[in-house]
């Protein structure tokens, strides 16, 4: 049981540093740059330098990746741009809403999973049990793909 703990443990640390990775070298290879679109086309040379400075936009990337690897780890996600506040708190914003409604939702497909279980098993082979069967069926490649339709 420990080797097993182990193993799947070192499995999600190496998918989250290669998660980090990936996230980072995809926002790393996006044209543009970030400074220039904080401050507008209009910005002068000298400016979009300075905030770029500022940012840390001009260390080398790896160099980036450790200090945004450090502030994820010690809970310091920066601040956002968009809204001028920390991106920590925007997120425990949130996820005061998001939490209760994905409870409730998990909630309400158990229940649901489970009284269509019973019924066909009470039915079983019978139409009651083929359809609900038959319609599990029909609505699982809808739920794999992420339709919005189940």
């Amino acid at each position: 049981m420990g080797l097993f703990l182990l193993k799947r443990t070192l499995t999600l640390v190496g998918t989250l540093i290669g998660a980090s990775i990936i996230v980072f070298l995809v926002l790393e290879i996006l044209p543009g740059n970030a400074a220039q679109m904080l401050m507008g086309p209009d910005a002068s040379p000298e400016a979009v330098a300075a905030l770029a400075t500022k940012l840390g936009l001009d260390l080398p990337a790896w160099t980036r990746y450790w200090h945004w690897i450090g502030g994820l780890l010690t809970g310091n996600l920066g601040d956002s741009y968009a809204y001028s506040s920390p991106v920590l708190d925007l997120i425990l914003e949130r996820l005061a809403l998001t939490m209760p409604l994905a409870l409730l939702a998990m909630f309400f497909t158990t229940v649901i999973a489970l009284l269509v279980g019973v019924t066909a098993a009470a039915r079983h082979n019978k139409l009651g049990d083929v359809g609900l069967m038959g319609m599990a069926q029909v609505a699982l490649p809808f739920r794999i793909s992420g339709s919005r339709f189940f």
